[in-house]
């Protein structure tokens, strides 16, 4: 402005031309930045209903392979996984655990990862970063920021179990065992920290998980099977395996109280526990019906809405 008139006059016309055109199109790119979201929202819903229905399905994903809305969709949640991995920025939720009439004895760490301020499906977080072949390093994000909290509770003098969801692969892995007892000693979370392991995968030739579940209790890392129902993966993770927990099914527990042949083979797999030395959790126990009967056939140890939610670590520290 200066330089065209030769006077402070054409600086102060010019700064009153920027400010005037920045309060005219700032509401327009407002309202552009929300489509933008508005739309990456319906694709994102799209993307997560064709991922629950093909889980459920068991059928692939092969989401990076594909070429329509929803594979650039999968590629960019990729790629911005892959930073916020590299940063240590994947959010975590605990859900909390409690023994009956005590009160809060762990926690369960989850993923809350966001993309364009939508929160992800886990399990489709959980997808891309297999897919893409960096669920280790995303899974050891995740048990970097567990433990940290869990020494934070350790300091605090909390009693309370911080717990990690891995897959059969990982604990077949003897290198993720290594990281795995490494990091725990350095977090010195050693008696307070376990690695859950999901049921679905078959173990058949998984020969090295029966040393490294040793490996792991030796070094105060508690080992326990997720979603445990009386399929036959379930009875092979018992069979060689010295887990310290069992988590049941929630489809399991939600029966409880409408189905009594559910209760018997609850009542059956809380027997196998005192036989074989392993604790029984309950997941998904959303009301006090539930937990009675639960209590009634020898479980008192629960996870599930009725106690609360997963919450964010800072509200997690206040509860009791």
């Amino acid at each position: 402005g200066y330089l065209a008139t030769g006077t402070i006059n054409g600086v102060l016309v010019q700064m009153v031309i920027i400010a005037v055109g920045t309060v005219i199109y700032a509401p327009f790119v407002k309202i552009s930045d929300q489509i933008r979201r508005n739309q990456a929202k319906v694709i994102l819903d799209e993307l997560t209903d064709e991922v629950k229905a093909k889980l459920q399905n068991g059928e692939p994903l092969d989401l990076l392979d594909r070429h329509d809305s929803l594979g650039v969709l999968a590629k960019n949640l990729v790629a911005q996984l892959r930073i916020d991995v590299e940063e240590g920025k994947v959010p975590l939720g605990y859900q909390p655990q409690y023994y009956y009439g005590k009160g809060m004895t762990g926690a369960e760490a989850l993923m809350r990862w966001r993309y364009m301020d939508q929160n992800v499906y886990p399990p489709l977080v959980v997808a891309l970063a297999q897919e893409d072949g960096f669920y280790d390093r995303l899974t050891w994000c995740i048990m970097k920021k567990a433990m940290e909290d869990c020494s934070t509770l350790i300091k605090e003098g909390k009693a309370v179990k911080i717990s990690v969801n891995v897959t059969a692969e990982q604990l077949n892995d003897v290198h993720f065992i290594d990281m795995t007892i490494k990091m725990a000693e350095e977090a010195g979370v050693q008696g307070y920290f376990c690695l859950e392991v999901t049921e679905e995968t078959s173990i058949d030739s998984m020969m090295t998980i029966t040393a490294n579940i040793s490996r792991l209790k030796k070094n105060g890392i508690i080992a326990a099977v997720d979603d445990f129902s009386m399929g036959k993966t379930s009875l092979k993770y018992l069979k060689d395996n010295s887990f310290d927990i069992v988590k049941l099914d929630g489809e399991l527990v939600r029966q409880i109280t409408e189905n009594e042949r559910i209760r018997g083979i609850i009542a059956s797999i809380i027997n196998l526990g005192q036989k074989l030395d392993f604790e029984i959790i309950a997941e998904f126990v959303e009301n006090e019906k539930i937990r009675d009967q639960l209590h009634l056939l020898g479980c008192d140890l629960y996870q599930g809405y009725l106690y609360s939610p997963a919450v964010p670590f800072e509200q997690l520290r206040k509860m009791q």
